[in-house]
């Protein structure tokens, strides 16, 4: 599968695209236990998800997502394969336009 989600494997609705960020540039990081405010510290040794790091832009940090509504589920691929996927879209778009012009 190289493209996001198109319809929720949970409720079957159809799914958002859009974007997942963060808007202070300093990413989204994974954990296998729960962080909390007292544990910021800890922080910086949990394994950044990398592709929201790719840009290096001092802009808020962002990667490709489709999310339900419905359910409350965000869909969120990382790394190269959220680099592969947002590239795919964004041709997709410009394509799109063309036809339009």
């Amino acid at each position: 599968m190289s493209e996001l989600p198109e319809i929720c494997p949970f409720c079957g609705s159809k799914l958002e695209k859009g974007y997942v960020f963060n808007p202070w540039a300093a990413g989204l990081f994974w954990s296998r236990k729960k962080i909390t405010f007292w544990d910021r510290e800890k922080i910086w040794s949990v394994k950044k998800l990398d592709r929201l790091t790719w840009d290096s832009s001092w802009g808020p940090i962002g990667s490709i997502a489709s999310r339900c509504p419905h359910c409350m589920m965000v869909f969120l691929p990382y790394g190269e394969r959220a680099k592969e996927i947002e590239q795919k879209e964004n041709m997709k778009e410009k394509a799109e336009e063309k036809e339009q012009d």
